[in-house]
């Protein structure tokens, strides 16, 4: 009886497990996100406070341009973004073979 919950309820755990760590990581990416987007903010801000003359304000001008070109992304090799679309296009992928499976199976005991 025991070897039975054990087996279904270890793998449930392992997967609610890694799913958390993978939330977390991803709310650590997206919120490091934010705070880049916001230091374009704060060097605008700063840049009216600063001497159009000195090198200074170039140097501010030309990090917050290029804070604002480059947008800033996590990602793994260039093939899936450490954001919320992940979580999002993992559950969908799941969720779809998860159907189709459940179809292939209902297919396959209405056949016999």
């Amino acid at each position: 009886m025991w070897s039975r919950v054990s087996f279904a309820i270890f793998p449930v755990l392992w997967l609610v497990m890694l799913l958390g760590e993978l939330i977390i990581l991803l709310r650590r990416f997206t919120r490091i996100k934010s705070e880049a987007k916001k230091t374009v903010e704060i060097m605008e801000h700063l840049e009216g406070f600063m001497d159009k003359l000195y090198v200074q304000h170039l140097q501010v001008q030309l990090f917050s341009l290029q804070v604002y070109v480059n947008d800033f992304k996590f990602d793994i090799f260039g093939c899936f973004p450490l954001d919320w679309t992940l979580l999002r296009s993992m559950a969908s992928g799941i969720t779809t073979y998860w159907i189709i499976f459940h179809q292939f199976s209902h297919m396959e005991k209405h056949r016999t």
